[in-house]
């Protein structure tokens, strides 16, 4: 299971299909992609920059889609420095699902950054990935490249984070999203 190894720590907020062969379920009250969450809580991401590993399970392209400040390494777009302005009008691909955030303090080089968000596992699946053809090792992605935070929307919103109190923060956050719907 992923998220009980290591220093990584993880959280599912919440679930967009039925899921109950795995103890959880549907929660359609809630409708909070990566977008929303930065918007909601943009100060853990001030400073940063975004690597987009899943736009909508494709590419996205800032250039083409005019964002100004905006590079591509490789085929992914990564972010200027996130200030508030930024994080208030964070993007969201036009299904609003299947986008997946890697943010660094210094984007490293890479060749390609693998989402997780596109393969319909949960993050304590993500260990079956490396036995799958064309899967990959997320935690050994994780430990190569030391994201500050993967944020990411599949089936499930789901962070990723050594920082205890950044996953608690969005645990409560997904919890407090739920209450009011």
């Amino acid at each position: 299971m992923f998220c009980g190894r290591g220093e990584w720590r993880c959280e599912a907020g919440w679930t967009r299909q039925d899921d109950s062969k795995r103890g959880t379920g549907e929660d359609r009250a809630v409708q909070l992609g990566c977008a929303d969450f930065v918007r909601a809580m943009p100060t853990p991401f001030l400073d940063l920059r975004a690597v987009c590993t899943s736009w909508d399970s494709g590419e996205l392209d800032p250039v083409a889609a005019g964002m100004s400040g905006w590079q591509l390494q490789g085929a992914h777009a990564v972010s200027p420095p996130i200030e508030v302005a930024l994080a208030e009008a964070w993007p969201v691909s036009p299904c609003g699902r299947f986008d997946e955030w890697y943010f660094f303090a210094d984007v490293p080089a890479f060749g390609e950054l693998h989402p997780i968000c596109n393969w319909g596992l949960s993050l304590a699946e993500a260990g079956d990935l490396p036995g799958v053809p064309s899967g990959f090792d997320l935690e050994k992605q994780l430990d190569r490249y030391e994201p500050r935070v993967v944020l990411g929307d599949g089936q499930r919103l789901f962070m990723v984070s050594r920082d205890e109190r950044l996953v608690a923060g969005f645990a409560e956050e997904c919890a407090r999203r739920r209450t009011r719907g």
